[in-house]
């Protein structure tokens, strides 16, 4: 019980430690302080991401409008239940001759 008490303090300390270079590493690139806020690697990708959902949504409006208007689907006519039990009748019933294997 002890060994593995020890075992995880040790992953837990690892994990810590990778934490915190992880964070630090990120800080650095990302931190405004030494060059001006244009020219941050981070805010440059933003602006991208923001570029980017911006023309997925115009090409998608743009499909919207250009798909044609008033499509009409042909409606159902209403069958009658005798009528549909009919015609299943006259579909399924030679097929009695021809058992499935």
């Amino acid at each position: 019980m002890a060994a593995s008490s020890s075992g995880r303090r040790r992953a837990l300390a690892r994990y810590a430690e990778q934490n915190a270079l992880l964070r630090s590493l990120y800080n650095n690139r990302c931190s405004t302080s030494r060059s001006p806020p244009h020219s941050s690697p981070c805010v440059r990708r933003a602006w991208r991401q923001y570029a980017a959902a911006a023309a997925i949504i115009r090409a998608r409006d743009r499909a919207r409008l250009a798909a044609p208007r008033g499509v009409h689907h042909p409606q159902m006519v209403p069958v009658s239940l005798a009528r549909q039990a009919a015609t299943a009748h006259v579909v399924y019933a030679p097929e009695v001759r021809h058992p499935v294997r």
